[in-house]
């Protein structure tokens, strides 16, 4: 009886551990961090409710609410049919653009590149 007492212990212990293991693996590893999506942005910044950004809106991004310019800049590459709003297709095909301008820079297995700092 003991021994099976025992057994049953052990196959707990084994089946929890192997749960852990799964959960570690589906978890991002440190550093990383899983990019949203151009929806999940749009549903954050978008304060009016209307489906799409505009500038004000896009520049209360984390990434640019210190230097408008630079959100003036960027939103201006997204907008590409230039009606002063980004919808979700603009934000893909920009988010499409720079994935592959930035392709070739990193290979799998390397570390990657620091940007330079400016000046």
């Amino acid at each position: 009886m003991r021994r099976l007492w025992t057994m049953a212990a052990v196959m707990v212990a084994v089946s929890f551990l192997g749960v852990g293991l799964l959960q570690a693996a589906d978890a991002p590893k440190k550093g990383e961090h899983k990019r949203p999506t151009p929806e999940q942005i749009i549903k954050k910044l978008d304060t009016d409710g209307n489906g799409t950004l505009s500038l004000e809106e896009f520049s209360k991004s984390r990434r640019f609410k210190d230097n408008a310019e630079a959100a003036k800049k960027a939103f201006a590459r997204m907008d590409t049919n230039k009606d002063s709003q980004v919808c979700v297709k603009e934000l893909t095909e920009a988010f499409k653009r720079h994935r592959e301008r930035h392709k070739g820079e990193q290979k799998k297995g390397e570390p990657k590149k620091e940007c330079p700092k400016k000046k």
